[in-house]
């Protein structure tokens, strides 16, 4: 008959130790023992991959196992050979007995290595008992990772606790740029200028997927271990704080056979800066208005990420089709209208909304001083005042949660706060970025200068540092445009539209 060995090992480290090695003696010495046929050829193994949260049943070799004996490529007439059951299932008793209850209902005969017993369909009916068994020792392997697990849980809130303190090190592992040396972070120099260069980019208005072409067409080495560049690395390092010294830290939790990340703080000055705040403010505030360009190296309309629809309230996109082939002007159409998904199909030129930007300056740069610094104090301080109110609704519900214990409702609502307090920290850091006049002076001074004969791109970046949206309100004739500091600003453009349903 045949027999099948399954190895699984927590860490890919036991797979070069003697634990592979041990496990496949046990299969080979138990097979030559009882006249079994041991399929070298089909070895069935985890390296690390965890059976506590069953991911080597869901998606792991013993996955495979299964499917094959499930589609016939396997005789369910065989032996699967496993050191213990623990090998198998660590996972709370009723999803590890439904595995093992699975399994020798499909006819297979799984045998524990360790103690020589062969679970099969007859014997578990002969002698029930033998169920009892096998449930108490998956109850011990559940409950041997659960205190496992808390402990583990428990040294890492010692770590980032002395990491708050100052002078420790949460983990060896750095960003790509930086690493580990003699107990301090180094910079990895041409990995750094790299970064810099990543970030100049994006305030000169290039996409992350231009960039990451960039980067393979001139030969630069990727980080890691992928091949090559990808868009989505670039966007990781483009919001990754620790580009400007800062750690955020953060715990894990399994929701669903899904792992959850949920961040806790934040620790400045952990890694050596390498980007300066303000830059790294610029490209946050850019990323937070920008929309998906499909890799256009050049940006078509001043307005790209910033144009809003006065109806709708749907994002406004560049077209030179349909209604305005025959003018071939390009025009700012609602993206719902389209798309066909509703609203009012109406075109303005866009030759109209950035003339009367240009000329408009001066009203951009009166309304946003005027209001400077005292209107964003103001909100500085309104923003503090939540952060200080969401602080205390989080170490009320801690201290609930302490004393009365877990419960879904309480944890549910810890998230949400933690959430909320997250995003008006993070608002608040950027108006603060933005608070001092010189920062205001420097972002007039750029978008000045961009429209001073520059290039569509430079005016769409100058514009997205200085302003959230620009509702195009179209039955009025005007721009109404909406600053990070506060400030609104109304400009008049020279109508021009087509009544057209596309």
């Amino acid at each position: 008959m045949k027999a099948y060995s399954y190895l699984r090992f927590s860490t890919p480290e036991q797979a070069q130790g003697d634990s592979f090695r041990r496990q496949t003696a046990l299969a080979e010495a138990y097979a030559m023992e009882y006249g079994l046929e041991l399929d070298t050829g089909l070895r069935f193994a985890d390296q690390g991959v965890s059976a506590f949260r069953g991911k080597n049943a869901a998606t792991g070799a013993l996955r495979l196992f299964l499917r094959a004996v499930e589609d016939g490529d396997i005789d369910s007439d065989c032996y699967l050979l496993v050191e213990s059951l623990d090998r198998i299932s660590r996972s709370v008793v009723t999803e590890a007995q439904g595995l093992f209850l699975s399994i020798i209902g499909m006819g297979v005969t799984l045998v524990t290595l360790a103690d020589r017993k062969a679970y099969s369909k007859a014997v578990i009916d002969q002698n029930p008992v033998e169920l009892i068994v096998s449930l108490l020792v998956m109850i011990r392997a559940h409950e041997e990772s659960a205190t496992k697990s808390k402990r583990l849980k428990q040294a890492w809130i010692g770590k980032r606790a002395k990491v708050q303190e100052g002078g420790h090190i949460l983990t060896s592992k750095a960003p790509g740029w930086l690493r580990l040396g003699n107990g301090e972070f180094e910079v990895i120099a041409d990995r750094a200028a790299v970064v810099r260069q990543v970030f100049q980019w994006t305030l000169d208005g290039q996409g992350k997927e231009v960039i990451a072409r960039t980067l393979n067409e001139q030969g630069v080495s990727p980080f890691g271990r992928a091949s090559h560049w990808h868009a989505s690395y670039i966007q990781k390092v483009l919001t990754n704080p620790a580009v400007i010294g800062t750690l955020v830290t953060g715990t894990l939790e399994h929701v669903g056979g899904k792992a959850q990340r949920h961040p806790l703080g934040t620790v400045p000055n952990y890694y050596p800066p390498i980007i300066d705040q303000e830059t790294f403010a610029r490209v946050q505030a850019l990323k937070a208005t920008s929309t998906k360009t499909k890799g256009r190296a050049v940006v078509q309309n001043v307005l790209a990420g910033l144009a809003v629809c006065p109806a709708c309230g749907s994002r406004m996109t560049r077209v030179t089709k349909g209604a305005t082939s025959k003018a071939g002007k390009p025009c700012l159409v609602c993206s719902k209208a389209k798309g066909g998904a509703g609203c009012t199909y109406r075109a303005v030129r866009l030759d109209a909304v950035e003339t009367a930007i240009r000329i408009g300056y001066a009203d951009i740069e009166e309304a946003v001083v005027s209001y400077g610094s005292e209107g964003l104090a103001k909100e500085v301080d309104n923003l503090q005042g939540a952060q200080w109110h969401l602080e205390d609704q989080l170490e009320e519900l801690v201290n609930t949660i302490t004393e009365i214990g877990r419960s879904p409702a309480l944890t549910k609502r810890l998230r949400e706060v933690e959430a909320e307090h997250a995003n008006v920290s993070r608002i608040l850091k950027e108006k603060r970025t933005l608070l001092g006049s010189k920062s205001i002076q420097a972002r007039l001074r750029d978008l000045h200068g961009a429209l001073d004969g520059g290039a569509v791109s430079r005016v769409n970046v100058a514009l997205r540092e200085l302003f959230s949206a620009v509702v195009v309100r179209y039955e009025k004739g005007d721009l109404l445009l909406s600053a990070h500091v506060g400030a609104t600003v109304v400009l008049p453009y020279e109508l021009h539209w087509a009544d057209e349903t596309q």
